[in-house]
């Protein structure tokens, strides 16, 4: 996959650096408006969009039109030629956003296309259905509403410890342990107590 259709690849940067470079991100963000702004209203979320219009057919539900207003933490996205897709994910569960340079002006896109995963994003459009079926938001409208300064854990490493951190059951096994061993070296033994008691 070309860096053009996948602009989410990153050199090999550590947590400390990603950080650094969102920050300045969200630092010129400050410079040309609002970094969190609070005034976008959702009016659905995707567990209710997919239990609703999730088995109606394509050639049903495009001609509707349904217009929807959905906001999420975006944890994919990906960028197909004039085209980009993401995935936001609510409290209820995740829904696909469609943009393209005919829904969104092209500052828009250019903006959707700095913006990182984990960061929240607010967007409006129609429900549609791609030619997987799959129920997607053919967005007409997108707001970032959050900048997420830390990445998201990586889902096969999960959150990773440096080798010199010990897992805290150990280190409790390894007290309790060290307390145990102390306790009996230093009890008399049961002879000689019986010596002394008489």
């Amino acid at each position: 996959m070309s860096e053009q259709n996948n602009p989410q690849i990153e050199p090999q940067l550590d947590e400390n650096q990603i950080i650094a470079l969102r920050r300045e991100k969200l630092h010129n963000i400050r410079k040309e408006r609002n970094a969190y702004p609070n005034d976008f209203k959702r009016d659905s979320f995707a567990a209710d969009l997919h239990n609703q219009y999730g088995e109606i057919s394509k050639e049903e539900l495009d001609p509707q039109g349904i217009p929807v207003k959905v906001a999420g933490r975006m944890m994919l996205k990906r960028q197909m030629g004039k085209a980009s897709f993401a995935t936001i994910q609510d409290v209820t569960g995740q829904i696909q956003l469609y943009l393209n340079n005919k829904g969104v002006s092209q500052e828009v896109l250019d903006d959707f296309n700095h913006w990182d995963l984990g960061d929240i994003v607010g967007a409006e459009g129609t429900l549609f259905k791609t030619n997987h079926g799959e129920l997607t938001v053919r967005v007409s409208n997108i707001r970032l509403l959050s900048k997420s300064l830390r990445p998201l854990p990586d889902k096969h490493k999960g959150f990773e410890r440096s080798g010199n951190q010990i897992p805290s059951t150990l280190r409790r096994f390894d007290c309790q342990r060290r307390i145990a061993q102390y306790l009996h070296q230093t009890q008399p033994n049961h002879p000689i107590r019986a010596q002394f008691h008489g």
